[in-house]
């Protein structure tokens, strides 16, 4: 990381390589807390199309998308965060309320996590209330896409255009998944449009499937369930 200067810090240890290499994330140690038994570390994502500067991470990376475009890890409480460029952080809790996923309350995430190298698939897991555990598959919509169909188009515009101002869980248009449908989802939608995902089909089979589709809130959960021992 050629260049790369600043705050007195010392850039000590990489954590996570993205799949493809373009993106790496690093710890850096501040030199005057050597030696302190509790000595606090800045978390750092570089990118090699910005060779000389870094970003800041709010949270411990587990694992890294393509380009480093998706972080997922924890916090210093050991509270499992989702990282995006366009979002910020996010809770697993919050993302999964917002999406409107039911029957979360009491759920506490673990720091094992993982998400495939497209950023479309999160896995990881959970204490329930009742003392199981949750593992779950967490598939994140294509980026713009409202409606399932894996394309961005003029019916993810309307959608986004109908729910606009509108807030609360499982709104379809609540593309960053923060509770409410304003510009940011509207962005979106507009940055990707015309864009489709790899699994994108041609518009009858999607009116087809958007019935079905419909009645599954993005993000999809699919899970395993375990009884502790």
């Amino acid at each position: 990381m050629p260049g790369i200067t600043g705050g007195g810090h010392s850039y000590s240890r990489p954590i996570i390589l993205s799949p493809e290499g373009a993106a790496l994330t690093f710890s850096t140690l501040d030199p005057a807390c050597a030696g302190h038994p509790v000595c606090p570390t800045d978390l750092w994502l570089w990118h090699e199309s910005q060779s000389d500067t870094v970003e800041a991470l709010p949270l411990y990376p587990e694992a890294l998308s393509n380009e480093g475009a998706i972080a997922v890890g924890y916090d210093s409480t050991g509270l499992s965060l989702v990282w995006t460029r366009q979002w910020g952080a996010r809770t697993f809790p919050e993302l999964l309320t917002n999406a409107g996923v039911p029957d979360i309350e009491g759920w506490s995430f673990n720091k094992e996590l993982d998400i495939s190298s497209d950023g479309r698939t999160i896995v990881g897991g959970a204490t329930k209330p009742d003392n199981t555990e949750q593992l779950f598959i967490l598939e994140l919509p294509f980026p713009g896409d409202t409606n399932g169909d894996e394309a961005v188009d003029i019916n993810d515009l309307n959608n986004v255009r109908n729910d606009f101002g509108l807030s609360g869980p499982g709104l379809p248009a609540d593309l960053d998944f923060d509770g409410d449908v304003d510009l940011v989802d509207l962005n979106a939608v507009r940055n990707f449009f015309g864009e489709a995902g790899p699994q994108a089909v041609p518009e009858p089979t999607s009116v087809i499937l958007l019935g079905a589709m419909l009645a599954c809130t993005f993000p999809f959960v699919r899970s395993l369930t375990r009884a502790n021992k």
